[in-house]
Order: structure tokens, then sequence, then C-alpha cells
């Protein structure tokens, strides 16, 4: 029948997503009383047998779409008390705390997805004034300090996307994922190593060549040191926010199994 077909593909298609479910079979009684009158006065099976019968009949078909372990309660629509409408309630009420820790667990990728974002928005938009003051201390403070302190804000980054190595390993036992999987999410090089050197190529200016021949002259002292570019900084800045926030997102979809 028609029917029978929609119930075989709604029970193939839930099955599929993986989702519980109950099967409940409305107007028991009505079925019980046509099924009385098609066996006629001379009918040995009792009402008990009768409902037995056919929630067995239900069982086989499900049995029959794979589904493991099918739950089937035969409920009245006239009488809430009778036959398995009291099962119905307390199988319920069990699987309710689980059902609610499930939507919860389905929310929480969103809520950290939006904190991702948010926190994005807000490092970049202190980029410039970050970036304006590493290049003030290098002036005030020559040589390695300014990059040393420009290594710790982009670490502190790492730390603020929940990439720091002990975020990865609390993300990993809450969801039931190996710390080295989430790892392998992250692509920014800036996370795993901080080398003040690369760092500062990334954000110096060429030396022009009269600075570098006055550097040969004695009584010039030591060496100029090399300019700190502030456009390059904030570059430097900015990028790696973003590439940090999108690894984030990526760990996060390895961990929540998010396509």
């Amino acid at each position: 029948r028609s029917s029978d077909l929609a119930h075989s593909c709604l029970v193939r298609a839930i099955s599929a997503l993986g989702k519980s479910f109950f099967f409940v079979r409305s107007k028991i009684d009505s079925d019980l009383e046509a099924s009385h009158k098609q066996r006629g006065r001379g009918a040995t099976l009792d009402a008990s047998e009768l409902r037995e019968q056919v929630k067995q009949g239900y069982l086989d078909a499900l049995k029959k779409e794979e589904v493991n372990r099918p739950e089937v309660f035969l409920v009245s629509s006239l009488d809430s008390h009778k036959f398995e409408m009291p099962q119905l309630r307390e199988a319920l009420g069990s699987e309710i705390q689980s059902l609610k820790r499930q939507v919860l667990l389905w929310s929480i990728p969103a809520i950290i997805f939006q904190v991702v974002r948010w926190k994005r928005k807000k490092l970049i938009s202190k980029a410039c004034g970050k970036a304006l003051q590493t290049c003030l201390y290098a002036i005030e403070k020559p040589g390695t300090e300014a990059i040393l302190e420009l290594g710790t804000t982009l670490s502190n980054y790492s730390t603020d996307l929940g990439l720091a190595e002990e975020s990865l390993q609390h993300t990993a036992q809450v969801t039931g994922k190996a710390t080295d999987d989430l790892q392998g999410e992250i692509r920014c090089p800036l996370v795993k190593d901080i080398d003040p050197e690369q760092v500062l190529k990334l954000v110096s200016t060429p030396v022009p060549l009269v600075s570098r021949v006055w550097n040969y002259v004695q009584r010039w002292g030591q060496s100029t040191p090399t300019g700190i570019s502030l456009e390059l900084t904030y570059n430097l800045l900015k990028n790696t926010v973003w590439g940090m926030a999108e690894d984030a997102e990526r760990v996060l979809r390895k961990a929540y199994d998010i396509n």
C-alpha cells in the first residue's frame, strides 16, 4: 500500500541520518475492533494476543528495514491511559535528557564559530594600533626587543583563537577526537613556530645601499638597524589573525564532524 511505502521510505531516511525514533501506532483500539469483526464470533484470540500480533508485525517490518532495536508503541487516540501510552510517556521521559544534551552539542559549534569571528574582528580592529606601537617601540629601543614583543602578540593571537596546545587538547577530550588530527587542520605557520628572525624579515624594509656603505665607516660605530615598516607590520598582524581564525574554524569542523 502507498502508506506502507511512505512509512518504509521515512524509516530509511531517518536511519540514514543516524537518528533514533519511536514507531507509534495510534487508533489501535479501532484496529482491534476491526480485527474482531473480520474474525467473527468464532475468534479464539483475545485483545492482548491481538495487540501482540499487531505489534510483532510492525517489529518484523522495521527489522526488515535494518532498524536496530526498534521500539513500537500501540496507543489509543480516545483514551490516553489505555494500551501503551504510559510506556510511551516513560520512554520519552528517559530520552529527554539525552536529547537535550544532543541539542546542546549541536548548538556548540555554531556558538563557537560566532565567538571565533567576533574575536577575529576585534583583533583586526586593534592591529593598526598594535603595528604603530611596535614601530615606535623599535625606534625607542633599537634591536630585537620590538620583534620579541611582536612575537608575543602573535602567540597571544593563537591562544585567543583556541589554537594553543592546551585548547586543542581540551577540544579533543570533549569531542573524542585525536589531538594530532586537530593539529593537522592548522595551516598558519606562525601557530606552531614563531621565529624572531623570520618575523623581522616579514616586517622589515630593505636597507638602502647608501646606508650599507656608511656602515663600513668606523666613525659611525655600530650598524644602522633595519627599519620596521608600519604597513608590513600591520599586514602581518592582520593576515595572521585572518589565517588563524580560518584554522580555528577548520579545527572545529574536524572536531564536530561538520562538512
